[in-house]
């Protein structure tokens, strides 16, 4: 095990623990707003490229009802040695019941998607599983098929990737929160 790897894993164990209280009842309330920090790291094992690649996404969400809510993104995209970025719009639906502690979603996203010499507008559904570790905090797992619609370049737009995130989300203000 690596030191990286060693650091890593000390640190997930200090948030679980820090963010797990005695009795786990996740509440999302109309009125909260979130905050979601996820990330990728993709390693291509190829004859042609070793270079990692990796993304990390904040979100700002505003929760209209209970299940319904609205967000903006920002990231940072990392391929090889180029960085590039992430900007866009959605919507979220969740259908995990009142006080479930695990809430699926569903997602859609209009993303502006630029790194090198590549810019494309690309719409963005997915789905994910919220885990709530306390009230406010949650593991999050999400995956997304980033589907290219338009070039700002003017080049040809087609294809697309699946996308997989893992983070964690933030729940304040608002509702019945304590």
């Amino acid at each position: 095990m690596t030191v990286g790897t060693s650091l890593a894993a000390v640190t997930l164990a200090g948030l679980c623990v820090l963010t797990m209280p005695a009795r786990v009842s996740a509440q999302i309330e109309k009125g909260d707003k979130s905050f979601q920090l996820q990330g990728e790291y993709i390693q291509v094992v190829s004859p042609n490229s070793q270079d990692p690649s990796g993304t990390i996404v904040g979100q700002f969400g505003y929760y209209m009802t209970r299940n319904l809510g609205l967000k903006g993104t920002a990231g940072l995209i990392f391929a090889g040695s180029d960085v590039g970025y992430i900007v866009g719009a959605g919507g979220e639906w969740n259908f995990g019941a009142k006080g479930s502690t695990t809430v699926p979603y569903a997602k859609l996203d209009v993303l502006d998607f630029k790194v090198d010499m590549l810019n494309l507008l690309m719409l963005s559904p997915g789905g994910g599983v919220r885990f709530f570790l306390s009230r406010q905090t949650a593991f999050d797992v999400t995956a997304s098929y980033n589907l290219a619609i338009a070039s700002f370049q003017g080049g040809k737009a087609d294809g697309g990737a699946i996308q997989v995130l893992l983070g964690f989300s933030y729940f304040f203000g608002g509702g019945d929160r304590r």
